[in-house]
C-alpha cells in the first residue's frame, strides 16, 4: 500500500515512514498539513497517518478536506496525537472522517498491526466499489440490467448513464457472416 506520514516534526516523521517500510508498505513524507493536501491531490495514496496538532492545517482539518474529495478509491485516515487521548478526542476524529487514531510515540508492533487492518479495509473497501460499479448483462440478448430490474439496449443504457454517441460499422467476422459476398476474401 502506498502511505502518506504528514508530520511537522521531521525526525518523528521519518521515524514513522520507517516503521512503514519496514511493515512493508511504500512511504513519504509531508512536512505539513497544506503539503500533505497537494501530494495526496497529485496522488491519492491508500493510508495517511496524520499528525493532528500541525502549525497551519491541523490534522483534522487535513482529513477532512481529503474526504471531501471525489476519489475512486478509499484512503484509510490514521490521526496521531501527543496529548492524553480522551473520550471527545475519538469522537472528534471520527465525525471528521479519521478511521483510527494512536497516541504519540507510536511502537512499530502497534503501527503494523493497524496499518494490516487499514490494508484489509481498503482492499475490501474498493472490491465493493468494483463491485458496485458492475453491469448486469443478459447473456442471450445482450440487454443490460437497470437499478429498477428493466432491461434496456446496450446503446441506450451506455448514452444515458455515460453521455456517450455511438458509431455504427461491421466488424470483420460479421461482414463475412452476413454479407459474405461483400466481405474481403481472409
Amino acid at each position: 500500500m502506498n502511505v502518506l506520514v504528514i508530520d511537522d516534526d521531521p525526525v518523528f516523521a521519518t521515524l514513522v515512514r520507517e516503521m512503514v517500510i519496514d511493515a512493508g508498505h511504500n512511504a513519504k513524507v509531508a512536512n505539513s498539513g497544506e503539503a500533505g493536501l497537494t501530494c495526496y491531490k497529485i496522488r491519492p495514496f491508500d493510508i495517511l497517518i496524520c499528525d493532528w496538532a500541525m502549525p497551519g492545517i491541523s490534522g483534522i482539518d487535513v482529513c477532512r478536506k481529503i474526504r471531501e474529495l471525489p476519489s475512486q478509491n478509499y484512503t484509510y485516515f490514521i490521526i496521531l496525537t501527543g496529548e492524553k487521548t480522551t473520550r471527545d478526542h475519538y469522537v472528534t476524529a471520527m465525525k471528521n472522517g479519521a478511521d483510527d487514531l494512536l497516541v504519540k510515540p507510536v511502537d512499530a508492533e502497534t503501527l503494523m498491526f493497524r496499518l494490516a487492518v487499514a490494508a484489509r479495509i481498503c482492499h475490501t473497501t474498493n472490491r465493493l466499489t468494483q463491485l458496485e460499479h458492475m453491469i448486469s448483462i443478459c447473456s442471450h440478448c445482450k440487454r443490460i440490467r437497470r437499478d429498477d430490474n428493466v432491461y434496456e439496449q446496450l446503446q441506450t443504457y451506455v448514452s444515458r448513464y455515460y453521455k456517450v454517441a455511438f458509431s455504427h460499422g461491421v466488424c470483420p467476422d460479421c461482414m463475412e457472416k452476413f454479407y459474405p459476398d461483400v466481405a474481403p476474401p481472409t
